[in-house]
């Protein structure tokens, strides 16, 4: 089996790191790599690099996630109409500008495919990271603490280094459930790997986390029985950042 795709297969978020910077030159390279990912052309998105060591405590306060503290590396990935705005004033001032719903999906998407993209690269030269959803759960606090302009929105974090660590591979769901030929493949008949995978998750977080642990589908009803996230009011920080949702009023 190809070297990269046995690495990929073996895929683990890496939370501990050894005190060795990365060297400039692979940083570069790994930039390099996320910039010729495939896009709709309008890469829209922008990566700041935490070099400032209070900054980056800062934002591992404010995303409650203490180990980021001693991350040897961090990209913050932001998505970015905020320069199609600066091109439009620059190459059509006399001319509406319009930044609609579309516009942000297409860039979130090219997001990312470009984080995920880097971290392929980092993994395939021998190094470890992880991705830091939570940097969208606290969007007004990280856009203060990067000075964000109008437009532009923090959505993932990326760290990486040397693993200090080897952790067990996490479960996944299995295929038979994600797969489906020429039309989408409802769970009937699909209950009992359903259950096998419940256990098996159930069985990791017990061993990793200690304690009972959760089972995917309680995990699934939680999260549509309790209380909104701050992820889930991502829309209106859409609208906050001047994006046109493009909510169509079909009374009207």
């Amino acid at each position: 089996m190809n070297t990269f795709i046995q690495k990929q297969l073996k895929y683990r978020s890496i939370r501990k790191y050894q005190d060795k910077a990365i060297e400039k030159e692979k940083a570069q390279l790994y930039l390099e790599v996320m910039r010729r990912t495939a896009c709709r052309g309008s890469h829209a998105y922008s990566v700041i690099r935490i070099a400032d060591q209070q900054l980056k405590h800062r934002i591992a306060e404010a995303i409650k996630q203490d180990y980021v503290k001693a991350l040897p590396e961090l990209m913050i990935f932001v998505i970015d109409l905020y320069r199609s705005k600066q091109i439009a004033n620059l190459k059509a001032p006399e001319v509406e500008h319009h930044f609609y719903f579309d516009q942000w999906l297409v860039s979130i998407g090219d997001t990312y495919l470009a984080a995920q993209n880097m971290m392929n690269a980092i993994e395939a030269d021998g190094l470890g990271g992880l991705f830091l959803s939570t940097v969208a759960d606290n969007v007004p606090v990280i856009r203060d603490l990067l000075s964000l302009p109008e437009l532009t929105f923090p959505i993932l974090g990326l760290g990486f280094g040397y693993p200090a660590e080897d952790p067990e591979l996490s479960p996944r769901l299995p295929l038979d459930i994600k797969v489906s030929t020429n039309t989408y493949g409802s769970l009937e008949g699909k209950y009992q790997a359903l259950c096998e995978y419940d256990t098996e998750i159930r069985a990791y977080q017990a061993k990793v986390r200690g304690g009972e642990g959760i089972s995917f589908t309680e995990a699934t009803v939680n999260r549509v029985t309790s209380k909104p996230s701050p992820y889930a009011y991502l829309l209106n920080d859409f609208k906050d950042a001047g994006v046109d949702l493009c909510i169509r009023d079909f009374e009207s």
